[in-house]
C-alpha cells in the first residue's frame, strides 16, 4: 500500500521525466491510497498542460480517462490535522492532505514534486519518483 499525489499520475500518459517510475509503481505496488481531491488536482494538471498549449482537449480527455481506470482508493483526509500540517510546512491545504493520509494509514508517499518531496519528508516516509 503506498500513497500517492497527483504529480505521480501526471507523469503516466505522457512522456515525462519519471513516466517510467510512475508507470511501474502503479503497476507493482498491491494497492494505491490518496485524499479524496486527487481527481481534481489531476484535472487540474492537465487544464494547465492544456493552457500552456502542451495538449489538446482530446488528449486531455483521454488522458483524464486512461488515468481514472487506475484502481485508486479514496481517503477523508482529517481537515484539522491537515490545516495543521500545511502552516507547519508551508505548503498548500491539497499537499497537506496526502501527508494526513499517509500518516493515518502508516504508509509511503510517493510524488514528482520536489519541494513537496522535501516538505513531506518531515512528516512521513516520502519516496520522490525520481529516486525509485
Amino acid at each position: 500500500m503506498v500513497v500517492i499525489d497527483a504529480s505521480v499520475l501526471l507523469q503516466i500518459p505522457f512522456e515525462e521525466e519519471f513516466t517510467e517510475q510512475a508507470r511501474s509503481l502503479v503497476r507493482d505496488v498491491d494497492s494505491i491510497e490518496a485524499p479524496n481531491l486527487l481527481w481534481y488536482e489531476v484535472g487540474n494538471g492537465l487544464i494547465r498542460l492544456y493552457r500552456r498549449k502542451l495538449i489538446d482537449r482530446q488528449e486531455a480527455e483521454e488522458s483524464l480517462r486512461r488515468l481514472m481506470q487506475i484502481p485508486v482508493r479514496l481517503i477523508e483526509a482529517d481537515k484539522i490535522q491537515t490545516l495543521r500540517s500545511a502552516l507547519d510546512l508551508q505548503i498548500t491545504f491539497y499537499d497537506a492532505a496526502y501527508i494526513d493520509v499517509a500518516s493515518k494509514l502508516g504508509t509511503e508517499f510517493y510524488t514528482a514534486d520536489n519541494l513537496l518531496y522535501e516538505r513531506a519528508s518531515k512528516r512521513v516516509k516520502t519516496i520522490h519518483l525520481g529516486i525509485i
